[in-house]
């Protein structure tokens, strides 16, 4: 009954036998879950047993698992985790069903941690009723905490995420800027947020007087620009990285070119989703260890797939002359962005060529 990696694990932990009932219900119905009993009710296919009292066990296995289902009351559950919790951004998601089924109740990590789609997917399996309190799922409007989230977008400023979070539920005007990432981050079937507007340039929102603002940009910025404007900044995947390199090139030729094409474009590391090279460069170890040490996935195109990226900014005839494409860099990045648009074409640092593309993202 254990699951293989407890991080990736829910514990459902009952603390009657009536209890118990509930939580192989949930169980079954949940992949990589385990359940908790109190070692007086343990039989043979019921659970992991634990000893009372049970914030020990607690404070053995909080830190192990992304969620917990506590089959008890809401109050007790408080009582029992208080002494363990760190941070909405850290904690895990925690909620209660009581033992009669009824009610499953989203008590911590709402947002971040998952604890609201938890509550709701338990209620699903017990046919229970949801209790979800978080403000923006109530009103049905933005989630600043969890904007992008399924698309790998990072917050550069959480520090923001307070006053804008305030800013949106009590319906005061919110601006929107975006020129990276993905379209999608709003249902399609929602109305969208009467107090938050889309702009189409940094300088409209600036001068819209908004009192707070997402922007969602791979761009380095001037934070003047929005000073006075409760910002939190949104970091897309949507850089692809083409490279061209000599044989030999070490990490260190690779990593100086690409942090300099992208402080010169004026773009973040953040944002960077993809390298790419030919194939003829797969094995090198300059590229393979940026790729590994950066948890930035490399991937290589051969030559028919480069030759085909025909319209690129700057074609050279001596790569022609010598490989019959016009380029590695440019035509990489291109193909990695799919078929995105050049924010930075070919930059030669010595023994690394570097291009930079940004992925349209097209619905």
């Amino acid at each position: 009954m254990h699951g293989k990696n407890p991080l990736n694990n829910i514990a459902i932990i009952s603390i009657s036998k009536r209890g118990i009932t509930l939580a192989k219900i949930i169980h079954a119905s949940m992949e990589s879950s385990d359940i908790y009993v109190p070692e007086k009710y343990t039989s043979k296919g019921n659970g992991i047993p634990y000893r009372d009292p049970l914030k020990d066990l607690l404070a053995d296995i909080f830190i192990r698992y992304k969620g917990f289902v506590l089959i008890m009351p809401a109050g007790a559950a408080v009582r029992l985790l208080a002494p363990l919790l760190n941070s909405k951004y850290y904690d895990p998601a925690v909620i209660t069903v009581d033992e009669a089924g009824k009610y499953s109740v989203s008590l911590l990590s709402g947002h971040i941690g998952g604890a609201n789609k938890l509550a709701e997917e338990v209620a699903s399996i017990i046919q229970a009723q949801p209790i979800i309190t978080s403000a923006s799922d109530i009103l049905n409007t933005l989630t600043v905490d969890t904007l992008g989230r399924e698309h790998g977008w990072i917050i550069e400023n959480p520090s923001a995420l307070k006053a804008v979070s305030s800013a949106i539920v009590n319906e005061l005007p919110v601006g929107v800027f975006q020129e990276a990432g993905e379209k999608d981050w709003w249902p399609g079937d929602k109305p969208f947020p009467r107090n938050v507007t889309i702009y189409g340039s940094m300088e409209s929102l600036v001068s819209s007087g908004c009192s707070s603002a997402l922007i969602i940009t791979d761009r380095v910025f001037d934070v003047d620009v929005i000073e006075g404007i409760e910002s939190i900044i949104y970091r897309p995947k949507s850089l692809a990285i083409g490279l061209g390199c000599h044989k030999g090139v070490t990490l260190k030729a690779v990593e100086e070119a690409i942090t300099l094409t992208l402080n010169t474009a004026g773009l973040t590391s953040t944002s960077l989703r993809v390298l790419a090279t030919i194939e003829s460069r797969k094995d090198e170890q300059g590229l393979l260890s940026f790729s590994l040490k950066h948890n930035i996935p490399l991937v290589i195109f051969n030559r028919s797939e480069l030759s085909s990226m025909i319209q690129i900014p700057t074609p050279s005839p001596r790569v022609f002359k010598h490989m019959g494409i016009y380029g590695v860099s440019e035509p990489a990045a291109l193909l990695a962005s799919n078929n995105g648009v050049i924010l930075s074409g070919k930059n030669i640092f010595n023994s690394v060529t570097v291009a930079i593309a940004r992925d349209q993202f097209a619905r």
